[in-house]
């Protein structure tokens, strides 16, 4: 009986390691398949497997690196559990406070081995405000940029009714720019 226990236990954390070349990160496991796909699609790859990155400059994120079937170097990907608007409605930006409760969304970002981004994708966006951030024409904008400030109403273009879900991925991908430039990214 220990055995079976044992191999049962053996089995599970095999699967949680190496899903579909996914590890298993603190985010819900419905939301596995949608990053699969956008690995898949970014990266032009069937197979491929991750390995976490230890940091500590953000928190509410997961960071891995990604690597092709024959061991090469993909490049990272980070997902996200982000604020968006304080339960009941927000007025502007600057009502971002971490000490209160938030709708809360997750979004992905992947980018090359050089740091620049490949693709940004709202995986849950659940808030009945601000959805239109989810638009794929408006995340493509992110494409192709690297370790910068990027600046609503400058680099990246706001929408009316989602400005504190704008201001929430620019900011964090500001800080996620930052994170490749200084640790992981040879320059």
């Amino acid at each position: 009986m220990k055995g079976i226990v044992f191999y049962s236990f053996l089995f599970t954390f095999l699967i949680q390691q190496n899903h579909n070349g996914l590890m298993q990160f603190y985010f819900p496991d419905y939301l596995h398949k949608k990053i699969i796909k956008q690995i898949n699609k970014s990266f032009q790859v069937a197979k491929f497997e991750t390995q976490p990155i230890e940091q500590d400059l953000m928190i509410n994120s997961e960071v891995f690196s990604i690597y092709g079937s024959d061991n090469e170097h993909l490049g990272y990907g980070i997902v996200t559990l982000a604020n968006g608007c304080k339960l009941g409605g927000c007025i502007n930006p600057g009502d971002i406070d971490p000490e209160t409760e938030h709708e809360q969304f997750y979004f992905s970002v992947l980018y090359d081995k050089s740091g620049h981004i490949k693709g940004v994708k709202v995986l849950e966006y659940t808030s009945q405000y601000g959805y239109e951030i989810t638009a794929k024409s408006w995340l493509k904008q992110f494409i192709g940029y690297k370790a910068g400030q990027l600046r609503v109403g400058k680099e990246i273009d706001g929408i009316s009714g989602a400005t504190i879900s704008v201001h929430s991925i620019v900011n964090s991908l500001n800080i996620q720019q930052k994170l490749l430039k200084d640790t992981l990214v040879s320059n």
